[in-house]
């Protein structure tokens, strides 16, 4: 069964014809930039679970195929994102602050939901791409959290960060759309998508 996941969210606005059982979706090899950014995410997943920034940054770069030049930018933007949380003053930045305190958020959540029953629910934290079967939507948030009745949603982008890209926002309202399914007290969103390079957030 094809499922819609928030990261094809700008392409289903665009084309349906991808969704077809009968299509092959050939994704190809992950270029260099892509896990550059699986790094970063992986580095930034680490330091919020309240591991040093050094010792975050050895772990997410363990058992990676990339080159020294390559190492030594995800290196650049980790670094970047630590400047970014220490010096910015920003509700977004308290917020992910008080989450490494606290644990007040989510990393890497992941939900699902089944238009044709309407069920839904949280799947678990940090389990990857791996969607379970049977549900044909689902998305994993880089961060999220939930306040009484509002929530926070948070994309890390670090392949073209700053980019004006309205898939960016397709996938965040995609994943507002299932944390709303999962949590129907939430009226409000807050939705974030930073962009990380070698030299700012």
């Amino acid at each position: 069964m094809k499922r819609l996941t928030a990261s094809r969210a700008g392409l289903f606005t665009k084309c349906l014809y991808w969704l077809r059982d009968d299509v092959i979706w050939d994704e190809g090899a992950r270029g260099a930039g892509a896990v550059r950014g699986s790094c970063v995410h992986r580095f930034v997943e680490l330091y919020l679970s309240g591991i040093p920034g050094a010792l975050a940054l050895e772990k997410c770069l363990e058992g990676s195929e990339l080159d020294q030049q390559d190492k030594e930018d995800v290196a650049s933007m980790c670094v970047a994102w630590l400047n970014w949380m220490e010096k910015a003053s920003h509700p977004l930045t308290e917020m992910l602050e008080r989450h490494r305190t606290s644990k007040a958020g989510l990393v890497e959540p992941m939900y699902v939901w089944n238009p044709t029953t309407n069920d839904s629910k949280l799947w678990g934290c940090q389990q990857g791409r791996a969607y379970p079967e049977g549900w044909s939507v689902g998305g994993t948030a880089d961060f999220v959290l939930i306040g009484e009745d509002i929530a926070c949603i948070v994309d890390w982008k670090t392949v073209q960060p700053f980019a004006d890209v309205p898939e960016a926002i397709d996938q965040l309202l995609l994943l507002a759309l299932l944390v709303r399914k999962t949590n129907p007290k939430v009226k409000q969103f807050m939705i974030a998508s930073v962009g990380i390079d070698k030299e700012k957030v």
